[in-house]
Parts: structure tokens; sequence; C-alpha cells
């Protein structure tokens, strides 16, 4: 007798009960659904939704029934032409992966069903929403309710345990506050705001090389002060995220060249706006290139290569390319982990990925395409690099416990609570606790998303899309996000790279205490911080 069955046989009869319960609950909720799909029709949806919501959630249970309103009213108008590319993309069949178990799929290609639904359900009036998606139902696809109620579930475990760690953060914070010493940073510079340099920037294309392509032509902005007060000029390198640009860190980029850094921000063009367009436009097979795993590293130690060789000529010999700051996002902070020392944990990878895990982690759709690259031991490490900041991290499975621990500089990690591509619960928090440099920070800003400025990544791809409920945060939290990071970047770069003493101050809980007097919305933790946070989490 299988495992499942001695499970089930075991089960007390309070807990069959309850599982006969459940099951009798969804069945009655499908129907229940499917009967309603008419009103829909008729544009009858706050009834669907209020009625929907009652049965499975209760009348009491006035939160979640909000919430579960929202879910189902919202839609997508997207063009089908487009869904389709993306589908047909390695990652996007990895959706269909992570998608075909809320369905039972009475066919032997059953990504290839679910890939014609999606399309179909995008050429629907109504857009993709749960109701266009029971319209699609048919003798050979049915819902799994079982699948979609447990799924919920794990994702209203995920905002409760999102909610503890805030709160556990927030604890912690308070408590690192309590051991340093009073700081009045009102009468100190504001690092929220512009440097004394004004600011020049200019894009660039270089030629470069190593032993992995042999020629490669790159594009780069730079943002620098238009005079340089200093002997020495420190270098911070900038990476973007997948299907994103440079652009995106400008803002950055220019508030630490007001403070006198010559900022490098990369275009990877394996990874970028521009390919993922393409992709979208048929131009291109798949979300990113493969060997961006690769050559995004290699890239940053080509660039390298190439501001040493120009420092006479264009610097007067006054770039220190020897100790260099890395910030990166999303994918870009992945390129930082592998310049700072991580390492591949192929086999914990494997675990995660084969079959991809259930919990809502987005980020396992990238982190598992790395499966394919060929099992050695890459050696991309650069010892030019000497602090790393990086916002929305993900490497949980890629690099595991032991694969962080390889990291050997100093660290700040920016973490959102309202991450869903890489929650907060399976990424950032994760590899905080695993770092084992002897400087490393978490700060968290709750409210902050992955991709803050929704409307402005769909325009920049030409994804063709409208919806009801626009995933973007409003315009003035995130100016504040934006202030907090560029107070936080600076403070961290003129510590650990222009060795500014004063700077340490504000790497502290008393600086995001000061920084959150009129929002509560910011904490920062420290490497003293990371075994009692294991313990109150474990």
């Amino acid at each position: 007798m299988n495992t499942k069955s001695k499970k089930i046989k075991n089960r007390s009869p309070t807990e069959e009960k309850t599982v006969k319960k459940e099951k009798k609950t969804n069945k009655v909720l499908l129907r229940f659904l499917r009967y309603l799909s008419k009103f829909f029709k008729n544009k009858q949806i706050p009834y669907v939704t209020n009625k929907t919501c009652e049965i499975y959630l209760g009348e009491k249970n006035h939160i979640y029934q909000n919430k579960c309103r929202q879910l189902l009213q919202t839609n997508f108008q997207l063009n089908h032409l487009q869904v389709n590319r993306f589908f047909e993309t390695s990652i996007g069949n990895s959706l269909l992966d992570w998608l075909k178990r809320f369905f039972r799929i009475d066919h032997p290609d059953k990504n290839q069903t679910l890939r014609k639904m999606m399309v179909e359900m995008a050429k629907n009036r109504y857009g993709v929403s749960l109701f266009s998606l029971l319209e699609q139902v048919s003798p050979e696809v049915d819902l799994d309710m079982e699948k979609i109620m447990s799924t919920m579930t794990d994702v209203q475990k995920l905002v409760k345990d999102t909610e503890i760690i805030l709160n556990t953060i927030q604890e912690l914070s308070e408590a690192e506050l309590t051991n340093q010493p009073t700081q009045d940073f009102a009468t100190l510079p504001d690092l929220r705001f512009p440097g004394n340099f004004e600011v020049k920037e200019s894009q660039v294309q270089w030629e470069i090389y190593n032993q992995y392509f042999q020629k490669a032509i790159v594009e780069i902005l730079l943002y620098q002060p238009a005079s340089f007060a200093e002997e020495t000029i420190p270098v911070i390198i900038q990476s973007h995220g997948l299907g994103s640009s440079p652009e995106i860190l400008s803002s950055y980029a220019r508030h630490l060249a007001s403070y006198g850094y010559l900022v490098v921000a990369i275009k990877h063009l394996g990874s970028n706006t521009e390919y993922l367009e393409k992709m979208l436009s048929g131009k291109a097979l798949e979300v990113f290139e493969l060997s961006e795993f690769i050559d995004r590293p290699l890239m940053v130690s080509s660039i390298l290569d190439e501001l040493e060789k120009q420092n006479q000529t264009k610097w007067a010999g006054r770039l220190d390319t020897n100790h260099v700051g890395f910030m990166g996002t999303s994918f870009g902070a992945y390129t930082g982990f592998m310049l700072a020392g991580a390492k591949f944990d192929f086999n914990k990878l494997e675990t995660a990925c084969e079959p991809l895990t259930e919990n809502p982690n987005m980020s396992m759709l990238l982190q598992c395409e790395a499966l394919k690259l060929p099992r050695q031991s890459y050696q991309l490490k650069d010892d030019r690099i000497q602090a790393l900041f990086c916002l929305d991290s993900f490497g949980s499975e890629i690099f595991g416990e032991q694969g962080t621990k390889s990291i050997s500089v100093p660290t700040m990690l920016v973490a959102g609570s309202h991450d869903f591509i890489a929650p907060l619960v399976f990424e950032q928090i994760r590899l905080f606790q695993w770092l084992t440099t002897a400087q490393h920070y978490l700060v968290l800003i709750e409210g902050k998303s992955h991709i803050p400025d929704f409307d402005f990544f769909t325009r920049s791809i030409n994804l063709q899309w409208k919806t009801n409920q626009v995933p973007s945060i409003k315009i003035e939290k995130r100016n504040t996000f934006e202030n907090y990071i560029q107070a936080f970047s600076t403070a961290f770069f003129n510590f650990y790279l222009k060795n500014t003493e004063s700077a340490q101050s504000y790497l502290s809980s008393n600086y995001a205490h000061f920084l959150n007097q009129n929002s509560n919305n910011l904490w920062l933790i420290s490497r003293t911080s990371r075994e009692l946070l294991t313990a109150k989490l474990s």
C-alpha cells in the first residue's frame, strides 16, 4: 500500500468528515460559479462576486470577502498573439506546468490544450478572468476546485507569513535602536536629496572581449559629476532586471553621481526590454537568452577591464577600479551575487524545479531555467566588486544556503512586502539569513512591489493589455520608496567605497526610524539580528 493510501486510511473520523465537507463545498462552489456565469454575461458582476465570496468565506469574514471580490472581478484584456508567443517560450511552458494542476485535462498534450485555452480567453471580449475561464470548460477540460482552493489557502498563508515577518523585522529593528547611540539626523546632511555635484550623462558603445565571447558591442549609460573634486573617483556598476533597461535605475544613478561617483549602467542585450519586445512580436523564440546567466557577470568584468584601459586617457588615472560598488535589481541582483562569490547549487535547484514547486514564487520560473546550463563549476567572482547593494533579490534555490554563504563582501538587501514575483518570505529573508559576510543589512519597505510602475513596464515592451485592477503603487509612495533607496545606497557606498566614517551612522535602524517618522513603512536590521530573526521565524 502506498504512502498516500496509508495517510487516507489513518485519518480520524473527524478528519474524514472535514475532508468530505471540503470536497462537497468545492463541488457546490464550482456548480454555483457556472450557474452564475450567465449573470456575468449580463454584466451583473457585483452580484456574482458577492454571492460567490459569501458562500465560500461566510458572511462574517469581511476582510477576505473584499479580497475575494477583487480577485473575481479582475480581468485582463490581452493580445492573443502575444499570449500565444509567450506560452511557446520555455518560461511560458514552465508557467503552463505550474497552472495545469488547477485542471483535469483529458488530453495527452495537457500543456498544448491549456495554451489554446489561454489564447481563447485572450480573444474573449471579457478578457482573461475567472468567468471567461469557466466558458472554456468542456468535457475534456474541467477545473480542479480542490487544487484551486488549496492554492488560495497557500496564498493566504503567504500573506499571513509576510505579516509575521513585517512584525518581526519591526520588533528587531526597534531592539537594535535601543542599543544604538542617539543621533540627531536633522542636523546632518539629508542623503535623500542630491549631493553637491552637477551630473553629466552620456551614452557610449564599447567593444569588449573575454574568454567566452570573442567580441561584443555593449551599450552603456554613464553618469558622472560634471567635475570631480576628489583625487580618486569611485565606480559603481548598475545592472537591470529581466526584460528591463538601465533607465529603470537612472534616478539612483543620477543621485549617486551627484555625490561624486562614476556610475556605469549596463544594457544587457540578451535580457533587456528590447529582447522581450522581440519575443512578443515573434522575432525571438525565448523571453531571454540562456547564456545571460553567465554573460551578465562576465559582461561586468569585461567592462571593468575596459574601464582600466581607458582610465589614463579619459579619467587621468583617477578611477578606483579595484574597489567597485555594485547595484542591481532582480536578475541584476543575481548578477551581483555571482560577482561577489555566490555559487550555483544545481542539486538543490533540481529538487525545487522537477517538478516545479507549488509555492507562489514566480521567480522560480527564471531560476529553474538555469538547469539547462552545463553542470560545471563557474568561476565568475570578480574581486574588484567590494560592496553589493541589491533590490528585489532572488536566488534561494539557484544558490541555496551553501552557495549564498560564499558571498564575501558587505551586502545590503532591499526588500518589499508586496513583491509577488520574488516574495519576501521565499527569497530575501532566506538570503539574508544565509549571508555570512561580516557586514550585511536588510532594509524592508512595506508596500513596495517588484515592478513599481507596471504601466511603464508594459509600454516599454509594447505589451498590449488593459485591466480593471492596476498593480502599480501610487506616485507619491513610489517617490517615498525611491528616497529611501537613494539615502541608503549613498550611505552604504560612502562607507564601504569612500571609507567615510560619518556614513556608518546612517547604516542603522536609528536612521531608518528617522526616515520613518511620517510613514511607518521602513525598517532596517543588521547582521547582529540575523540569528534572532532565524529563531523567531523557525
